[in-house]
């Protein structure tokens, strides 16, 4: 996909503003800008500008997608990278709606090129979504800035420019998908035997057949399935799969 074509896909009504900050970030000086989903192997979109930093044909990255990018990053500095992030998700998550909220991720890491040398990289990225189902998965849009190629007196610059337009993204993603936003808020309200109930609904089983399941009433079933309609604010069974379905990955 190009920036035009991703744009219309995170906000399907009114693309227009996401695109502009699109092409902005891929205009960043000695970057490429990728995103894509944790529990995806493709990229979602990456950057052309990634064949002319690394030195790999383009698709390589289009036709391997994430794999690819973690096979030429040295061993030695994985688990770096991913003590890093996960560190800072972790303080992300202290706060409840925290996918709502405009975040930066960090972290210095390495790649290998196609001549063979290990070139230093500088990771900006934001979770720009997030879908419930185990495990979970996050969407996320990262800025990789060579390190090589920027003077010490513009990093900093660059660094400022990458973060305010990945918070912009963060920003107009969210607005543009206010009732994806909603329904995630109703699902972190849900009690794990709501969460039961639910996945079994939607597996089509009817509150007889789950009553089974789960050893209790066919009436604690009943008063399950309602506090469910409630806080995901539908009227009935249909209303209330679709709007799960379309928090699901």
């Amino acid at each position: 996909m190009n920036a035009t074509e991703v744009s219309k896909v995170l906000a399907e009504d009114s693309p227009e503003e996401i695109q502009k900050i699109l092409e902005k970030l891929e205009g960043i000086q000695n970057s490429f800008l990728a995103i894509s989903w944790t529990s995806y192997y493709d990229y979602m979109f990456i950057s052309e500008k990634v064949e002319s930093i690394l030195g790999y044909p383009y698709y390589n990255f289009r036709n391997n997608g994430v794999v690819f990018l973690q096979s030429i990053t040295p061993s030695e500095v994985i688990s770096t990278i991913f003590s890093e992030l996960n560190a800072q998700l972790k303080e992300l998550k202290k706060h409840k709606t925290y996918y709502e909220k405009q975040n930066i991720l960090k972290a210095n890491g390495a790649l290998r090129t196609s001549d063979g040398s290990v070139k230093p990289v500088k990771f900006i990225g934001t979770i720009l979504d997030v879908s419930v189902g185990e495990p979970e998965s996050l969407l996320i849009a990262c800025v990789y800035i060579d390190l090589l190629k920027i003077e010490k007196n513009k990093f900093d610059e660059i660094t400022r420019t990458s973060e305010g337009l990945l918070n912009s993204l963060k920003q107009n993603y969210v607005r543009e998908n206010r009732e994806r936003f909603s329904n995630l808020r109703s699902a972190g309200e849900i009690t794990s035997r709501e969460k039961e109930v639910l996945d079994f609904l939607s597996q089509g089983l009817s509150s007889k057949e789950i009553s089974r399941r789960m050893d209790i009433s066919f009436n604690t079933v009943e008063s399950h399935r309602k506090n469910l309609l409630q806080k995901f604010g539908v009227k009935n069974t249909a209303s209330l799969l679709s709007r799960y379905f379309s928090i699901r990955r």
